[in-house]
């Protein structure tokens, strides 16, 4: 299901929405982690037949359309089958998470809920708008994130557990993170020169690559298109955002590089083959080299590290603590849909996603 695991938020988990190139190049023509199969539990004996329902067993009755009544049961299995796995894993984590931060005396507050649900909503409205998510107004972003739920049929409340787990994801990761003054030096290097800030839309073949050149002359978005079609699972669920990288960046190809600073701000490449795939990019914006001294960035630069060393270690910890999960399933709908999940290779919702 994909908005955070729902939504926060894998993307992750946490973080800025944007991905380094170190993490999403690796997985380039490399299919998404397929689900754990959920272990039943010895069958459980069947019920006996319970009598014919009518008409008149109105506590089975939900809804009713043009006077013939909609049962419970039919529409739960429906349920179940289209949406239970995702939301079994998202509730698994959950519990996971909360046993592993009670046995480390790790306090989950509701204040930190709600500073991870603005965080995602600053992160959400950034990667599907491409607004400037940090100076959105709180009441605008929510009115966004509404219409973004809407639209992928995730209710508030499916929404909201997801924001709680990725709260308690967050705040475990945090608590073992550990910064050194060589990772501060490191990444002053990096905001001290020139960086390029992009999208890529990664596509199979040349026909792909001609659909959506001709999407993008029509005016479709560029971030809808990568969201859309782009191969590359970790940044096209992104709008094909990836974290600003200077030109001598070991961690991006050498091609990308070139194509990316040689473009103007705004600017659209043509197709660029970069190993097996083809790539279209986007050149969001230039970003200057920083000149404050690094004893006057250092705050800051902290942040941007923890931002960035956190999303990646909370989507390990959310697979380690669903992998690890004695599950039992009794419902055999539920059973068999999670099976399928798993027999079809499914990628699971991540944390900090949408």
């Amino acid at each position: 299901m994909a908005l955070l695991a729902v939504l926060p938020g894998c993307q992750t988990p946490g973080g800025g929405s944007a991905r380094r190139v170190g993490e999403a190049w690796p997985t380039v023509a490399q299919p998404p982690p397929a689900t754990r199969s959920a272990t039943p539990a010895e069958p459980v004996p069947a019920a006996p037949p319970s009598a014919p329902q009518t008409a008149s067993a109105d506590d089975d009755i939900i809804a009713a359309v043009n006077g013939a009544p909609i049962r419970r049961g039919p529409l739960v299995d429906l349920l179940l089958a289209g949406h239970g796995p995702g939301m079994l894993e998202q509730m698994v984590v959950l519990q996971g998470a909360r046993r592993l931060a009670a046995d480390r005396g790790i306090s989950v507050s509701q204040q930190d809920i709600d500073r991870e649900y603005d965080r995602s909503i600053r992160q959400l409205v950034g990667s599907v708008t491409g607004a400037d998510a940090d100076a959105l107004d709180p009441q605008a972003g929510r009115a966004i994130l509404d219409g973004i739920l809407l639209r992928r049929n995730i209710s508030d409340r499916e929404y909201r557990l997801a924001v709680e787990r990725n709260a308690y994801l967050r705040k475990i990761v945090t608590a073992g993170l550990r910064i050194t003054s060589d990772h501060l030096r490191r990444e002053y290097d990096r905001v001290a020169t020139d960086r390029v800030s992009i999208r890529h839309i990664e596509l199979a073949d040349p026909a792909q690559v001609a659909r959506v050149r001709r999407l993008i002359e029509a005016g479709v978005p560029f971030g809808d298109l990568a969201r859309l079609y782009s191969t590359n699972a970790t940044t096209g669920q992104n709008g094909g955002t990836l974290e600003p990288f200077a030109a001598d960046d070991p961690d991006v190809p050498a091609l990308l590089r070139e194509v990316a600073f040689a473009l103007k701000d705004g600017e659209t490449s043509n197709a660029v083959r970069i190993e097996t795939a083809y790539h279209i990019v986007r050149r969001e914006r230039l970003l200057p080299g920083r000149t404050e001294s690094f004893e006057t960035l250092r705050p800051e630069l902290e942040q941007r590290l923890r931002d960035r060393l956190t999303a990646p270690a909370m989507q390990v910890l959310y697979r380690e603590l669903y992998d690890g999960a004695d599950i039992s399933i009794y419902d055999p709908v539920l059973r068999d849909a999670v099976e399928q999940r798993h027999r079809t290779g499914a990628s699971n919702p991540q944390p900090g996603r949408p």
